[in-house]
């Protein structure tokens, strides 16, 4: 016969800390270690505690207790996170005379401010040098600098880069933006070994990611696991898909070709707007699946109505399949002047982003002549630290890529050698418009390049870190913002100070006078450590009373972290205040930063408001 019974395991003496799930820069904690006794006659234990990472402690190191019955003790260690980022490791150990025990447990010191960015940069004669200092702005675990040396005077994409991969809020035009220029990265520069990892690890996780979006129709949604479907996005999400089929990477059949079916069943409908069908239009005939119908009806019937980026598409689905007479029939009544305007929403465009899109398609028919020019103009936005959206970053890259694939191909080697700090020497040849090298240490200190090649080139050196406080202010420009702090019944408390244990709310008030709607909208709020949020919708739990006078549950998302709440919504002209709610509990002992509130329009920055952080305290019961 055969039977199986658990049975609890005990140990004679256990040990059990209670931890946040998160630590700030500097944050103070108090920790409660609890020693179990499950027999008699333990006696005396000694409780210690040892950190490695961004950590100190500034208590006792070792705690004595004497445990002569079963039961349990609480005993407190104090520690506080240094002015740097990193993984924890904690280690608490309470020692007998006969027994041992021991409990680990890693938690993350994250940052709670943003990354800021600097860049210099020095023409490069040949036979001469250039250097910069590479500055140490950030706090440890954060400074990162990369060096390029570029054939394209002052063409500077690494901060773009950087900033569509770390943008926190992850929807589906978002994720693929981040992903898309990483496919044409390899055209741009010379990439190694462990970065083509990085690459590929970002597509992939990229095209995984795409499942959550994709709807029973087969098209995407714009939030994860929604059934509604956004059109531009399902078209951008399967551009992506194409591409990265192209460039080799897996992307798994069935979506695929749900996709496929999706969008050639929109392509003979007229609901969306012209430039939403001739991009679906363009995007069948890369996948090899051209709708000849619905190219025709639109060349036939709305072809007067379309704008030129409109044009460009339709054109290019043309060339693709072959009727290069009659693309080149429509490209004569396509213009490269495009409106200047930014979208909250639709296609999430803006001027610049059209011109990307002319600059792709103008690279597919090998129109250097008037792609150059573009190519130009485009580089210089890239290269400013003026803020774009992810739409049009993502686009601008991609067309970047694509053009210089062309450009890269024909340019001249560039050689020479670049110094680091401590005196490493690694030289470089290429052949391809630019060479980058990350730096990760020497901050602080001086970083070398020559040009020994017969061409003049542009030396740019890009620095990116996070401040330990940034200074965020209050301010307000076309959104407002009001964030009060609520008990339970809902009256006034001040944060600086809460008792553990206490729960409270979160109360986030956003106005606007703006005449128009506004669309996707973003609230964020990162809570300090010592609070925890309380999920009311898992809970089924319901609002209080005093809560019925709020104007609530008109996000469209809801995205709730270990560390943070955001909400996603869209404002109509008619609606002008929306209220938000979080539940809240003070858990853990210690002094904490409570990071600034901010609401933003996710695709035009001038609608923004912000309320200034402030330093916190959860004080013991």
């Amino acid at each position: 016969g055969h039977a199986e019974e658990t049975v609890p395991v005990k140990k004679p003496l256990m040990v059990m800390p209670t931890l946040p799930r998160v630590l700030g820069p500097e944050d103070e904690i108090l920790i409660p270690v609890t020693v179990f006794a499950t027999e008699d006659g333990i006696g005396r234990v000694e409780v210690s505690i040892k950190l490695d990472g961004p950590i100190e402690n500034i208590s006792k190191k070792n705690i004595i207790t004497t445990m002569n019955e079963k039961g349990e003790r609480d005993v407190f260690f104090r520690i506080k996170a240094k002015s740097a980022v990193g993984v924890c490791k904690i280690t608490v150990t309470a020692k007998s005379r006969k027994h041992t025990a021991s409990e680990t447990t890693e938690i993350a010191v994250r940052p709670v401010n943003p990354c800021i960015y600097s860049s210099e940069g020095s023409p490069l004669d040949p036979g001469k040098t250039v250097s910069f200092v590479i500055p140490d702005d950030g706090i440890e675990g954060t400074n990162f600098a990369e060096l390029t040396i570029s054939r394209l005077e002052k063409l500077r994409f690494n901060h773009r880069l950087a900033w569509l991969i770390r943008y926190p809020y992850g929807c589906i035009e978002q994720t693929v933006s981040a992903a898309f220029p990483q496919l044409y990265l390899k055209n741009v520069t010379d990439i190694g070994k462990a970065d083509q990892l990085k690459v590929d690890a970002i597509v992939n996780q990229t095209i995984q990611r795409l499942r959550r979006f994709q709807t029973s129709s087969g098209g995407f949604s714009y939030w994860p696991n929604q059934n509604r479907t956004s059109e531009w996005a399902s078209n951008y999400a399967g551009h992506f898909m194409i591409e990265a089929k192209n460039q080799g990477y897996h992307v798994p059949e069935d979506m695929f070709k749900r996709w496929i079916r999706y969008e050639t069943r929109k392509s003979r409908e007229a609901d969306d707007n012209t430039f939403v069908r001739a991009y679906r239009v363009y995007l069948l005939a890369m996948a090899g699946e051209p709708s000849m119908g619905a190219m025709n009806v639109l060349k036939q019937s709305s072809l007067k109505d379309m704008n030129n980026t409109a044009k460009w598409y339709l054109a290019a689905a043309y060339q693709i399949v072959g009727a290069k007479s009659t693309a080149k029939e429509i490209m004569a009544q396509a213009g490269l002047v495009v409106a200047d305007y930014h979208e909250f929403g639709g296609t999430y465009g803006s001027a610049l982003r059209d011109r990307a899109i002319i600059l792709e398609i103008l690279t597919l028919m090998k129109d250097n002549k008037r792609a150059f020019p573009i190519f130009q103009e485009i580089s210089k936005e890239i290269s400013t630290d003026r803020w774009l959206s992810t739409q049009t970053t993502g686009y601008c890259l991609l067309a970047l890529g694509k053009f210089l694939k062309y450009y890269g191909e024909t340019g001249k080697p560039m050689k020479g050698e670049v110094i680091l700090p401590g005196g490493d020497k690694i030289k470089f040849d290429t052949d391809k418009p630019t060479y980058s090298i990350p730096i990760t240490e020497g901050f602080g200190e001086e970083v070398t390049v020559k040009l020994t090649s017969d061409k003049k080139a542009y030396a740019m050196l890009e620095w990116e870190g996070v401040p330990l406080r940034e200074g965020v202010g209050t301010e307000s420009c076309y959104l407002d913002l009001e964030v009060r702090w609520l008990d339970e019944d809902g009256m006034p408390i001040n944060p600086i100070s809460v008792r553990q244990g206490e729960t409270f709310w979160g109360h986030f008030r956003v106005k606007s006078y703006y005449s128009s709607a506004i669309e996707e909208i973003a609230l964020v709020q990162i809570i300090p450590a010592g609070w925890e949020i309380e999920n009311i919708r898992l809970s089924g739990e319901y609002l209080p009373e005093w809560t019925k006078g709020f104007i609530l549950n008109r996000e469209e998302y809801v995205d709730i972290r270990d560390d943070r709440i955001m909400w996603f919504f869209d404002r109509s002209y008619r609606r002008q205040t929306f209220d938000f709610l979080v539940k809240l509990n003070a858990v853990t002992v210690g002094k904490f930063f409570l990071p600034p509130t901010k609401v933003e329009a996710m695709y035009d920055n001038r609608f923004r408001a912000t309320v200034a952080g402030k330093e916190v305290e959860v004080i013991g019961r």
